[in-house]
């Protein structure tokens, strides 16, 4: 009996037998076919990886960006279709202006580099084992790489809002009004329909990250008032009583000195005059930011921006300084404060404002000493053939860089430096298409004003910290490779002024030349570039029609011709004294621009009869103040 019983395996000793060899060949196994993975995909991206529908494994990294790019580029020639109550649009990444690529710029931005370099790490930035498994399961799963991508949100709700806004109907709080006679009445709400933007808005988005064309649909939802007739019952013997305390004279004041008087109408303040809810959905008299609007617009002529010192230039001599001098601002958050405080206790009579005073960066007594001696570099670009508004802003923007100094060891920002972009600092406006409307906006010429401080800063050996190329090739700034876009806030262009002394940006035009130069002292560095190399020429598709509500029906309008897409790439060298050698790559990519005509279609001003607003879950927000962020 002993001596056969010696002899018997245990069930659980077999089990764990055959479980430990399964787990030493299967690991072995896995082990083996993640490492063949892994040479086979040596500076590839592993199989099974994909960037919405674009598969990207066995690809290259250069592979991968090519393919990306021709994806991008469909979709941007495609884009989607926006639909609410039967009106149509389609909205395509590129903003395109009338006549005037300058004032051309895109809603979204697909960051090629950095999606190519995620898809490379699948697989590979993880643990050994993690890595293994990941390669394996390619083969049977698809492994999602996560796009980076760059969205203007508040630029596509307001696109939306463009080519939507007419078939809406804001809601309107009840309000206060001066009636015949001075008595003070109330206009009752009005409930109204608007559409619910940041739900498009996302939609849209989506179909960008995903690059796919769904139709995204508006819906319509209602809107409520949040102030109403009765609300404004209960307060009106308190407003009535503030009203009387007016007229109101109001100072305004630099340094103590008074500059201006403005006058507080009862007319003017009685549509300001609203309700505060507070506890047990009590109403108090409050004042809306209608205030805050009039205040801004009525004070703003008495602003000043601060002047910088700067070189004056005569005969292409430095000659003398110009002066620099304090400007003046509003700070609208407490005078709007002070004059809400007046008005809602009658504290006095006679307000006064004092604007703050802003100094300049560069006095006159830092610029004197700073001993510009020799031109360091020259920037050009032509802008033969350029229309009148776009001559006219070339112009008023060089003169307004012109003399400017960049201190040492400073950053230069020419979105900073140029300043605000409008009628008011002498910009002429061009028409930039949006959806099925033409809109005016300005800025069309300043990107020649980019470029040629984009090449006068390499000629110069100054280190590029951001620089974007155009969409799409422009005349104006051949050969490609060379251009520099900027559509304020972004993108900028900016570079460094890293020598031990201030320089000085002097503009001229002659002729149809544009001609920028940076004087300084040099460090006896020397700066190179190689000519750009011009490859992968694609021809643009067949001419686009827009259809449009801004050109009487059936008349046509084109308004660019086409433009070959095309990728560029240059080497930028900056030699030091030391021998230190810096090294930038420039590459750009262009797309095609095919030629695009206008043809004018019948308005479609209300919303069709019958159609149901379907309730919204809150309030939307109004449609000159979209809740989209970035």
């Amino acid at each position: 009996m002993g001596k056969a019983s010696a002899k018997k395996v245990r069930p659980r000793t077999r089990c764990f037998v055959f479980t430990t060899a399964f787990v030493v060949v299967a690991g072995a196994v896995l082990w083996g076919l993640s490492g063949a993975i892994i040479f086979l995909y040596s500076g590839r991206i592993f199989p099974g990886v994909s960037v919405g529908p674009i598969a990207l494994g066995g690809k290259t990294p250069q592979e991968a960006r090519v393919l990306l790019e021709r994806a991008v580029d469909e979709w941007d020639a495609r884009g989607i279709v926006v639909s609410a109550l039967g009106k149509r649009m389609v909205l395509t990444n590129t903003m395109s202006a009338v006549g005037d690529l300058d004032l051309t710029y895109e809603l979204f931005q697909f960051d090629i580099p950095t999606t190519v370099s995620r898809a490379m790490d699948v697989g590979r930035s993880q643990h050994l084992v993690t890595n293994m498994i990941t390669g394996v399961r390619g083969f049977v799963f698809a492994d999602i790489s996560s796009p980076e991508v760059h969205v203007d949100r508040i630029a596509v709700a307001k696109t939306l809002q463009t080519n939507f806004r007419n078939l809406e109907h804001p809601a309107n709080n009840a309000h206060f009004s001066i009636g015949d006679g001075g008595a003070l009445t109330i206009v009752g709400e009005k409930v109204g329909q608007t559409f619910h933007y940041e739900t498009a808005v996302r939609d849209v988005v989506a179909a960008f990250v995903n690059l796919e064309h769904p139709e995204v649909k508006m819906t319509l939802v209602e809107q409520f008032p949040s102030v109403g007739t009765k609300d404004l019952e209960q307060i009106q013997p308190q407003a009535e009583a503030l009203l009387r305390t007016l007229p109101r004279s109001i100072s305004i004041r630099r340094d103590g000195q008074w500059v201006a008087s403005i006058t507080q109408e009862p007319a003017i303040v009685a549509p300001w005059i609203t309700v505060s809810v507070g506890k047990n959905n009590s109403v108090a008299l409050d004042i809306s930011n209608q205030l805050k609007t009039w205040l801004s617009e009525t004070v703003k002529p008495y602003e000043e921006q601060a002047q910088e010192a700067r070189f004056v230039v005569e005969n292409d001599r430095v000659t003398d300084f110009q002066e620099s001098r304090p400007g003046w601002k509003l700070d609208e958050a407490s005078a709007a404060a002070v004059l809400k405080q007046a008005l809602l206790f009658g504290t006095s009579s006679e307000i006064t404002i004092d604007l703050e005073r802003t100094e300049p960066i560069m006095t006159t007594e830092t610029v004197n000493p700073l001993g510009i001696k020799e031109l360091l570099g020259i920037g050009n670009s032509n802008f033969k053939g350029s229309p009148k508004n776009r001559r006219h802003n070339i112009a008023i923007g060089a003169a307004k860089l012109n003399g400017i100094i960049i201190p040492a060891g400073e950053e230069f920002s020419l979105v900073t430096a140029l300043g605000k972009i409008e009628a008011e600092t002498g910009y002429l406006p061009e028409l930039v298409i949006k959806g099925n409307k033409t809109i005016p906006e300005y800025g069309g010429g300043l990107c020649q004003i980019g470029t040629t401080v984009f090449r006068a800063a390499m000629a110069a050996g100054f280190p590029i910290l951001e620089r974007r190329n155009h969409s799409y090739r422009v005349r104006y700034y051949e050969p490609a490779g060379t251009d520099a876009t900027i559509y304020p806030p972004r993108p900028d262009f900016r570079f460094k002024n890293d020598t031990r002394d201030a320089v000085v940006l002097l503009t001229k035009i002659l002729g149809d030349d544009l001609r920028f130069e940076l004087w300084g002292t040099s460090d006896g560095r020397k700066a190179e570039r190689t000519d750009p190399k011009i490859f992968n020429i694609v021809k643009p598709a067949a001419t686009k029609i827009i259809e449009t509500e801004d050109l009487a029906p059936g008349k046509k309008k084109c308004t660019e011709i086409a433009h070959d897409g095309a990728d560029a790439v240059f080497t930028y060298t900056v030699t030091l004294p030391d021998g230190e050698k810096r090294e930038q790559v420039f590459r750009s990519h262009y797309k095609p621009w095919q030629a695009v005509c206008l043809v004018g279609v019948e308005k479609k001003e209300v919303a069709p009869e019958g159609a149901t607003p379907q309730p919204a879950a809150e309030l939307p927000p109004p449609p000159d103040i979209p809740r989209a962020t970035q």
